[in-house]
């Protein structure tokens, strides 16, 4: 036999040798990972399989039947629920330009208010804002007088002192940008935000 074909049929024994022993690898590294599975699926207790930090004391909720439940309390009745629901929105008031008396429209939101606070037990914050006209501590102080007129107000209606508390941005924080007269009158504000329930 030629040397040039017999050195070719060896190359090509060689290569297939080479892919039947790849192929019955590959098969014996699925059949073993089958088994590997088929064990842990037959026997249950082979090992926590990672549960062990799982905590099953009665205190859990069980979940096979809602009889199982345990409940500290009984559920909470509507007026806990009202107690404990946040406030509706309080609306802003608003002020002239380098004014911080409040108009007749100003105490009537802030009669409105005073009615959502008379419903809660919560604490306010009542903030002071400015258009961006003036010095920036010309603006903190009226930020100020605004916060505190309002403040006054609310207590005239008797809301107690120790539920608001008062803060000046000044002209540090608008509420719309521009400086035209429509952006300037949406900043001159009193901006109402809740502090925390008091309880």
């Amino acid at each position: 036999m030629d040397a040039s074909l017999l050195r070719t049929i060896t190359g090509r024994q060689l290569r297939l040798a080479l892919l039947l022993m790849l192929f019955a690898f590959a098969s014996f590294a699925v059949a073993g990972c089958g088994g590997g599975d088929q064990e842990v699926a037959d026997d249950p207790t082979a090992g926590d399989h990672g549960l062990e930090d799982i905590d099953d004391s009665p205190g859990e909720r069980s979940f096979e039947g809602d009889e199982n439940i345990p409940f500290d309390r009984d559920d909470p009745t509507a007026e806990e629920l009202e107690r404990t629901a946040l406030p509706p929105q309080m609306q802003d008031v608003f002020f002239g330009y380098d004014k911080h008396e409040l108009d007749a429209e100003s105490r009537a939101v802030l009669q409105e208010n005073a009615g959502l606070l008379r419903k809660s037990d919560w604490k306010i914050v009542v903030e002071g804002h400015c258009d961006e006209r003036g010095t920036a501590q010309y603006n903190m102080a009226l930020g100020w007088k605004r916060a505190n007129e309002v403040m006054r107000y609310l207590v005239s209606l008797g809301i107690e002192s120790g539920r608001v508390e008062t803060v000046s941005y000044g002209k540090e924080k608008p509420f719309v940008a521009g400086n035209g007269e429509e952006s300037w009158a949406l900043n001159r504000r009193a901006h109402f935000s809740i502090q925390d329930s008091g309880r």
